[in-house]
């Protein structure tokens, strides 16, 4: 048969060339090279693998960093909450399924991996880390209030955003003391993202402020470790990498980009090439939340698909007592004095920047009511429930008519990160939460409603009064979190005067609300559960009852919430039944890929 095959097919070639030899030779190379085409998309073909990696559904990424998968793409670490309301780091061998926390790394966020692949780098407890991947003891290497991203050279060095705003530093990955390797050139700018190139003698990082919109420029720098220069890479609005064999990857509308980069001559030399889509993206930190090995493996969270939660009444026993609304990715709840709107702050589509709907508590309806184009957040009644103000990170705290106004006011600028925690009863007051635009701590602060008046920092010490503070129903006190013994706890102060705090929960507190006019309520780690405290102000004095379990004595949902003014229901984001974690998607090798393109 083959014999006779071959037989047959010279004969039909020989009638048809005239059995010249060039003709035959020519088919001999359109033959080989039509085989050697076929066989490069086989291999492409096959050499390409697209999945998801599953992680357990009631765990929760760490919204603000991205996964990390090892230089050597046998490992992904990241940072996540737990069913344990913990968070920490985890990790996953691509070659098996079990996701695995590391310990002592409670708090963690930020990882990255040394270049040996041996090693994790984070952030937690305004310090950064480091830890062997196999599991061992956890190394501190030196301060860092509050990273903002990582790189580890080839040269053992490390260099780090420390903080919100400023330059980035350098530090041994043995420890030692941070050295500034770059300087901003004004008030609110940041230096963060880094990420070395091969060499270990340079680094990409990205440049921003988050003023307004004519003051805004985000770009892509590379900086010379050896003379301190930066150079423009790109103007673009998301961090970048250096993956091989030769590329800056980055972020553009959910599109994740590939670009020919000359390592010797710092620069661009072609156009950019999408290798994903729908690809997550927190914008408010300009953190693609994609990973790439040295191997060619690509790591990815998509933005299809996140957890959502669905507004829910609770009596103080736990009881479900109704819902609100259509379930969305809630980030702060709060609600109207009458208890019948409720103003949330929640990420709008496919994870874009956050932004602020106004519900109506018994039609179920939601709408938009703020429209910036760098998002809003925080908002709070003011205590008519006639106003809103929120935070707008281009030009400060604004205020804004609760019955939709097109219309809004700005009330305290200012370049840095603010928003508004509270207003007092009479309306004249307004407390604020600001991020220091130079070191990154946060502090409270004290701002009179009057033209010209000026905000007053509440308590001018070393440790940051952390993620709330509250008014009193009657103006009187002041509740807030501060982490001053090196744990979160509750702690109640006369306001406006600030005379003597009294120390409210008993073994820390992640946060805490007025529960009506004569309790405070507030979640306790590790597992969440709801304790109140009963409050008597009578006399000008404050008397503190001891802790007691709401809720059924059961751990709440995981999820911001508010009390109504008279203390008696509360209204919780619950994750809804058929929510999705986030999802993860794998591609083996994204280089071939880009060759088929």
């Amino acid at each position: 048969m083959k014999a006779g095959a071959r037989l047959a097919l010279g004969v039909g070639a020989g009638y048809l060339l005239g059995r010249t030899k060039k003709m035959r030779l020519a088919l001999m190379l359109a033959a080989a090279g039509f085989a050697v085409g076929l066989r490069a998309r086989r291999v492409t073909a096959v050499s390409v693998t697209r999945s998801s990696i599953d992680i357990p559904p009631e765990m929760d990424l760490d919204r603000w960093t991205s996964p990390a998968i090892s230089p050597d793409g046998s490992m992904l670490v990241f940072a996540a909450t737990g069913a344990d309301r913990k968070r920490q780091l985890w990790i996953r061998r691509m070659d098996g399924y079990a996701v695995q926390p590391i310990a002592g790394t409670d708090e963690a966020t930020g990882p990255f991996w040394s270049p040996d692949s041996r090693s994790v780098g984070f952030f937690a407890a305004r310090h950064l880390k480091r830890v062997p991947a196999a599991g061992g003891p956890v190394q501190t290497i030196c301060e860092a209030q509050d990273g903002r991203g990582a790189s580890w050279s080839v040269d053992d060095v490390i260099v780090f955003a420390p903080a919100p705003f400023g330059g980035l530093s350098r530090v041994p990955a043995t420890g030692g003391a941070p050295v500034a390797v770059t300087k901003v050139q004004r008030q609110g700018e940041t230096h963060r993202l880094p990420w070395f190139l091969p060499d270990g003698k340079h680094l990409l990082y990205l440049a921003g402020t988050q003023m307004s919109d004519v003051d805004r420029v985000t770009t892509l720098q590379v900086l010379d470790l050896a003379n301190g220069t930066s150079g423009l890479v790109a103007k673009e609005n998301s961090e970048g990498r250096f993956v091989e064999p030769g590329y800056l990857v980055f972020l553009r509308e959910g599109n994740l980009l590939a670009q020919p980069f000359d390592r010797k001559a710092l620069k661009t030399t072609g156009p950019a090439v999408p290798i994903a889509e729908g690809v997550a993206f927190e914008a408010f930190r300009w953190v693609g939340k994609f990973t790439i090995s040295n191997t060619g493996r690509l790591v990815y969270q998509s933005n299809e698909a996140y957890r959502k939660s669905r507004l829910t009444w609770f009596d103080l026993d736990g009881k479900p007592l109704g819902t609100v609304g259509e379930p969305t990715n809630f980030f702060t709840v709060a609600l109207s004095p009458d208890a019948r709107r409720v103003v949330a702050t929640v990420l709008g589509d496919k994870n874009s920047r956050p932004e602020i709907r106004l519900y109506d508590v018994e039609r179920g309806v939601g709408s938009r009511f703020t429209f910036g184009a760098q998002g809003s957040n925080f908002p709070a009644w003011s205590p008519d429930g006639t106003e809103i103000a929120y935070g707008d990170p281009g030009s400060g705290v604004r205020v804004k008519a609760a019955d939709g106004g097109s219309e809004s006011r700005l009330i305290r600028a200012e370049k840095s990160n603010i928003w508004p925690l509270s207003w007092s009863a009479d309306g004249k007051r307004m407390l604020l939460r600001i991020q220091d635009n130079q070191g990154g701590g946060v502090d409270l602060w004290d701002l009179p409603l009057e033209a010209e008046a000026k905000p007053r920092k509440l308590f001018p010490t070393d440790p940051d009064e952390l993620e709330n503070g509250t008014m009193s129903p009657d103006g009187k006190w002041l509740l807030y979190v501060s982490n001053e013994t090196g744990r979160r706890e509750i702690y109640v102060v006369p306001y406006p005067s600030l005379g003597e705090k009294r120390q409210v929960s008993t073994s820390g507190a992640d946060s805490g609300k007025w529960l009506g006019p004569n309790a405070i309520v507030y979640e306790q780690p590790p597992d969440g559960r709801l304790f109140a405290v009963d409050v008597d102000s009578q006399g000008g004095g404050l008397r503190l009852g001891a802790p007691r379990p709401i809720f059924g004595g059961k751990p709440p949902p995981r999820g911001p919430f508010d009390t109504t003014r008279d203390g008696k229901r509360l209204l919780y984001a619950v994750p809804a039944e058929d929510a999705t974690s986030a999802m993860i998607r794998y591609v083996s090798d994204w280089r071939a890929e880009l060759a088929t393109k």
